[in-house]
């Protein structure tokens, strides 16, 4: 179903250039949560006042936050798009970053203003009953928020995007929060315990884990974070494959969002080269390198002589 959605809306973009086909894809899964997140809060918005139920009312204020998520997002990637100037030389790549850490915090605020209704809620409890009608609704929604989950997260993969990602933890914590929702209003008839409000607690705790967690996971790369063991060994195992490359230090990535990735690192080279010998096994390691990472390598070259910096042009 993705990836016929996939082909259907997308396939004509395939020649396009890598970066403005990222900034369609990011567009076109913000206009598909944006539409999906809208017409659910609507539909559950006017089940849950009909039948006086906060946990739904609660369920459909989370869709309304989901709308304003996936806005940021389409603006995000507008942003991200953007080419390279004079005062930010390495691209704005970083502000996926940003919008990330923006849909996190109003995933954890809705979340918190859940909680205090739902707390609310136990303490002067009232009466609450879904029709036919709700339950189906709050059945497909699961069932759509379940698909979308799947669909931002492959197409977070498929374009390297935090914001889609997050969106995806986002519907897959909204596809069980109603799923507790439909529980609360079966467990209801049975018993005269405030179920609604301790359900809706139950999600609302849900939402502020996912707004916390997505924060977390961003907060590394911004504040900047080592690389990765394996992505560590494969950059040591290819380098010193040149015969020239003795040992290899200092392995450090900058990381400029989706855009831009520097990676520098030291090596140290046999000492019977000459200067310009050592500047030509730079420029082809940064540019083999490079070519085999899909990101900049800048090397610097230590020996007896000397210690040189070249930049990749």
């Amino acid at each position: 179903m993705i990836d016929l959605l996939i082909k259907i809306f997308l396939k004509k973009y395939d020649n396009v250039e890598a970066g403005k086909k990222r900034t369609i894809c990011g567009v076109f899964c913000g206009i598909v949560g944006i539409v999906c997140n809208f017409t659910f809060f609507l539909a559950k918005l006017l089940i849950g006042i009909s039948c006086s139920s906060i946990t739904i009312i609660a369920d459909s204020v989370n869709n309304i936050s989901d709308v304003a998520s996936f806005i940021i997002t389409i603006i995000g990637f507008k942003i991200i798009s953007k080419p390279a100037d004079k005062k930010h030389p390495f691209g704005y790549g970083r502000a996926e970053y940003v919008c990330t850490i923006i849909v996190a915090i109003l995933i954890a605020m809705t979340g918190i203003e859940l909680l205090k209704t739902s707390a609310y809620k136990i303490l002067t409890p009232e009466d609450s009953y879904i029709d036919k009608t709700g339950i189906l609704i709050l059945f497909l929604s699961i069932l759509i928020k379940l698909w979308l989950s799947f669909f931002f997260r492959k197409m977070g993969k498929k374009i390297s995007s935090s914001v889609l990602i997050a969106n995806s933890r986002d519907s897959l914590t909204d596809m069980i929060a109603t799923f507790t929702v439909l529980l609360s209003a079966f467990i209801a008839q049975f018993t005269k315990t405030p179920v609604d409000g301790i359900f809706g607690i139950i999600i609302s705790s849900f939402v502020i884990y996912s707004g916390i967690k997505t924060f977390r996971e961003v907060l590394g790369p911004i504040l900047g974070q080592a690389p990765s063991e394996e992505f560590t060994e494969l950059v040591k195992k290819q380098v010193l494959s040149y015969e020239e490359v003795k040992n290899i230090s200092d392995i450090v990535v900058h990381n400029y969002g989706w855009t831009r990735s520097i990676v520098s690192l030291r090596a140290e080279l046999g000492n019977k080269l000459s200067l310009n010998e050592v500047e030509v096994l730079i420029a082809r390691i940064e540019k083999e390198m490079s070519m085999s990472f899909s990101c900049e390598f800048l090397v610097r070259a230590k020996t007896k002589e000397s210690t040189i910096y070249l930049k990749q042009q």
